[in-house]
């Protein structure tokens, strides 16, 4: 059990500095740039989401070639699908939050980030991505 609670918290802490890039390249974005904020959030995403799959791979899910399950392509493989779907669920969600509570994007982009990132990024990078070899 304490495996899976350090776990988490690594990959957290890697989520939190690719979400940290991934907002902050947004504002820059949608703020200073003048770029449409559906397309400004996908941008920050794919800015994020290099970041954090390269601390995931490196240092939360401690990956070595000859433990895991799939090498580095396979995994990039994967967290690119993964990283699609993350991102269409955040910009429809973000959209229609927006529409239909008046309230502003960045705080309804809060709101799908928390949310896709515990229950859907969480659980397929670890049970998906990130997978160890059956010994």
């Amino acid at each position: 059990m304490w495996r899976e609670i350090k776990l988490f918290v690594k990959s957290q802490f890697s989520a939190g500095a690719g979400y940290v890039c991934d907002y902050s390249f947004m504002l820059l974005l949608k703020e200073l740039l003048g770029v449409y904020y559906l397309v400004a959030i996908a941008a920050g995403g794919m800015l994020g989401a290099i970041v954090n799959f390269s601390i995931n791979h490196f240092w939360a899910f401690r990956i070595h070639e000859e433990r895991y399950k799939l090498g580095l392509k396979g995994q990039a493989w994967r967290f690119g699908c993964i990283l699609v779907g993350g991102l269409t669920i955040k910009i429809v969600g973000t959209n229609l939050l927006t529409i239909y509570t008046h309230v502003d994007y960045k705080l309804t982009r809060l709101v799908m980030d928390a949310l896709v990132a515990v229950f859907f990024n969480y659980l397929l990078m670890s049970r998906y991505v990130f997978v160890a070899k059956r010994a």
